[in-house]
């Protein structure tokens, strides 16, 4: 057909572009559909369109299947296979996206002679198998985040009491998970084939045995909680286990001991009011401040105020990090404004010490230079006059 010759330079620019850069390839090859749609008498019609856009659709699968390569998706590092998954989602949501825009074009296309011809037709018609193929490269996303998670523990240390005991139960734990991760390496389907079933089946049975590798790790995690004294040791707990305590078994088992977190905080946050009260009593009562031996007393007192800024902000950053649902308790609230309470007595604590500072310092320095170098003893001897 004449008019599908403008289309023809499009698909070969498609397949021969790298899958990675093809979507912007998308909205020029959608307006030259719209506008054979709108000029062609022969594709003028849902029928062409739907066959059109199902062979697109066709042409985008094969490219994702060879950018993926099924044969090897399970043989590569879990990273480089997540990130292939994700381009190959993105590229095809993209298209179908642009679909959608031009779609809602269609009108525009024709001219004041000609009476407008929308899309009414189902998109399913066009994108059924596309969409089989988006759900199941978003299981075996699904799969990857899974198995990214779990291969990290194999760095995992946890110090404290228990440490080498819980360290030893993580590493069963890693173990474990390799030998069912391994069972995908050795399996031969099509696992991107939405109408394979094995990949299905095997997934599942991954599932239900994740399921109890959740539990024990979320034993593990509470029993490690119950053994951090401080705030930091858990921060740096939560830290270690990193995105698997976002996992649901092990984020509900985790929720029953942040309110303990909470309230290490809330005495951090008081203690260090207290530490910083003492020091604002001291200099009101004695005149100077409590600050590191042979420290100068300006910079002392500013130091002494940047060491305890810098403990509660720790803490702070890293809960304010946190993403939990602890944050917006009436605890974690509580928290946040004491935090915000400490940092304005700081704050203000080092600018009163400043200015004092200020203030003194010019009247001081005139002093200094209107003295003689030397001084005359009433023995006649000479002392200096400028160590004082």
């Amino acid at each position: 057909c004449l008019h599908l010759k403008p289309l023809r330079d499009h698909f070969e620019t498609l397949e021969a572009t790298e899958f990675t850069d093809i979507r912007p390839l998308f909205p020029p090859m959608m307006h030259t559909v719209c506008l054979v749609y709108s000029h062609s008498t022969y594709y003028n019609s849902a029928a062409r369109i739907i066959v059109l856009m199902t062979e697109t659709c066709n042409l985008l699968i094969d490219m994702a299947r060879t950018y993926l390569e099924p044969s090897a998706i399970f043989q590569i590092e879990v990273e480089e296979a997540l990130d292939k998954v994700h381009i190959s989602m993105r590229n095809l949501k993209e298209f179908k996206t642009t679909f959608q825009h031009f779609k809602s074009l269609v009108p525009t296309y024709f001219t004041e002679e000609k009476t407008p011809k929308t899309w009414e037709f189902q998109e399913q018609l066009v994108f059924k198998r596309f969409d089989d193929f988006l759900e199941r490269l978003d299981t075996i996303r699904e799969f990857f985040l899974t198995a990214q998670q779990f291969l990290k523990l194999e760095k995992v240390e946890i110090g404290g009491i228990r440490g080498k005991a819980l360290t030893t139960s993580i590493k069963k734990v890693s173990d474990e998970f390799k030998d069912l991760y391994g069972v995908f390496t050795s399996r031969t389907y099509d696992s991107l084939d939405p109408q394979d079933e094995g990949f299905l089946k095997d997934y599942e049975k991954f599932n239900s045995r994740i399921f109890s590798l959740d539990r024990k790790l979320g034993a593990i995690l509470i029993r490690a909680f119950d053994d951090c004294v401080v705030t930091e040791s858990i921060f740096k707990l939560l830290h270690i286990f990193g995105s698997l305590i976002k996992r649901n078994l092990i984020a509900l088992e985790l929720s029953d001991k942040m309110p303990h977190l909470v309230t290490k905080l809330n005495v951090e946050m008081d203690e260090a009011k207290t530490i910083f009260l003492k020091q604002s009593a001291r200099v009101k009562e004695q005149g100077k401040a409590l600050t590191d031996r042979n420290m100068p007393p300006i910079s002392g007192q500013l130091k002494f105020a940047k060491e305890l800024r810098d403990k509660i902000s720790r803490g702070m950053k890293n809960f304010l990090d946190l993403e939990h649902k602890i944050k917006t308790t009436e605890g974690g609230e509580l928290v946040v404004e004491k935090y915000k309470e400490m940092v304005g007595l700081l704050t203000h604590y080092e600018e009163r010490v400043f200015t004092t500072w200020t203030n003194a310092v010019e009247r001081k320095t005139t002093e200094g230079l209107n003295r003689p170098l030397l001084v005359r003893n009433q023995d006649k001897t000479l002392n200096v006059n400028f160590g004082q």
